[in-house]
């Protein structure tokens, strides 16, 4: 039999009658086996350089904040459901037996001038900014004043009307409550030091726009924290003057309930 013929390769051929066992040939030889790992790297590299961000993105959860990292609180303002009238029945008393010369004495029932609301009926469902308004139509809140005619009274004197039952309420810059929602919106910020300990809740307040228009006797009936409480009433301190609530053609004091809902 003939010999196998040997067909030899281009390096075979170059490094005839050389070193073959280490050097430029082994690299020469290896060169394709090098070339393929070399590219399935490279593209191992740039897949997973394009997934794992996409997963990260998939992964994660934004926090939304306005200017300076402060958070403004959301506000919105709807009825709240008035708290249910008290009738207050006064005790039976048996009046004492007659006495010779005795002056007949009568005696008159205690009227009630303000109903207490249950605390419970002040946490509504709804959340947000609110004003309420109540049903009775006879509820004039009273505050300590003087002057002979106290629902004309003064500025910070005399009783107020509640907002729903005005003739006429007072207007916010020509609009309604609606106007003053917009404005207390970007006014009312988070406190800085109350989002960094986890401090949120709602503040309930009342204020009462004077016959001048000015707001006045802003109260806390139920807070959350001094930083919240402090930051609801600056904010409804600021206001600017209202148009005043008329009641028989005349300006009188109108009474405001509302709460802020302070949420992280």
């Amino acid at each position: 039999m003939g010999r196998k013929k040997q067909i030899l390769s281009f390096n075979d051929i170059v490094f005839e009658d050389r070193n073959t066992e280490y050097g430029a040939y082994v690299l020469r030889k290896k060169y394709n086996f090098h070339l393929t790992v070399a590219t399935l790297s490279a593209v191992i590299l740039v897949g997973l350089s394009v997934i794992i961000p996409y997963l990260k993105i998939l992964n994660k959860t934004y926090t939304i904040g306005y200017g300076s990292g402060r958070k403004v609180v959301s506000l919105n303002m709807e009825e709240i459901p008035p708290p249910p009238e008290q009738i207050y029945v006064p005790p039976v008393m048996t009046p004492p037996p007659p006495e010779a010369k005795q002056t007949e004495m009568k005696y008159v029932a205690p009227v009630i001038v303000d109903s207490v609301p249950d605390k419970n009926l002040l946490l509504p469902p709804a959340e947000e900014v609110k004003f309420t308004e109540e049903t009775n139509t006879d509820n004039i809140s009273s505050y300590a004043g003087t002057g002979e005619d106290e629902l004309f009274g003064e500025t910070g004197s005399g009783n107020a009307y509640d907002y729903f039952i005005i003739e006429v309420p007072p207007k916010f810059r020509g609009g309604d409550v609606e106007k003053f929602r917009e404005w207390l919106i970007k006014r009312v910020i988070y406190p800085q030091e109350a989002m960094q300990k986890g401090i949120e809740g709602k503040v309930y307040l009342t204020f009462i726009v004077e016959p001048d228009g000015s707001v006045s006797n802003v109260n806390i009936v139920k807070g959350v924290d001094k930083l919240l409480d402090d930051e609801a009433v600056k904010a409804i301190e600021a206001s600017p003057k209202w148009s005043p609530g008329l009641q028989r053609g005349r300006p009188v004091r109108v009474r405001f309930s509302i709460y802020l809902n302070f949420a992280l």
